[in-house]
């Protein structure tokens, strides 16, 4: 004999649809506006609101004088470079990043940023 199926809804979540609970340090950063990824082993921590002005304009391809960015290549990585600041930037090449790794970091920052 058999033990009678339980009556689960098609919709409930099961456990490998559940995500990791944040830790108190990512939801205080969170609510004060910041948000942190790990690169490289190194942690990146970047602001959610408020965004500093040259990397709105880095990303908009843009110098500070407003004129384009040459070559266009270069705009993610000024982007990047401006909204993380020179230490972080600094500690992120200090681990000699490939290309693929500077995507990875650009891509986790634009899901947080909601790009």
């Amino acid at each position: 004999m058999t033990a009678p199926r339980k009556n689960i809804p098609a919709d409930a979540p099961k456990p490998q649809d559940r995500k990791a609970k944040k830790s108190a340090a990512a939801r205080k950063a969170e609510a004060e506006g910041f948000a942190t990824i790990e690169q490289c082993g190194v942690t990146l921590r970047f602001p959610t609101k408020n965004l500093p002005m040259k990397a709105v304009l880095r990303y908009q391809g843009l110098n500070d004088d407003l004129t384009p960015i040459e070559p266009k290549q270069m705009i993610p990585t000024m982007g990047l470079r401006e909204l993380l600041g020179a230490e972080q930037w600094s500690a992120f090449l200090a681990k000699n990043p490939t290309i693929e790794d500077f995507e990875q970091a650009s891509d986790k920052i634009g899901e947080v940023l909601g790009n």
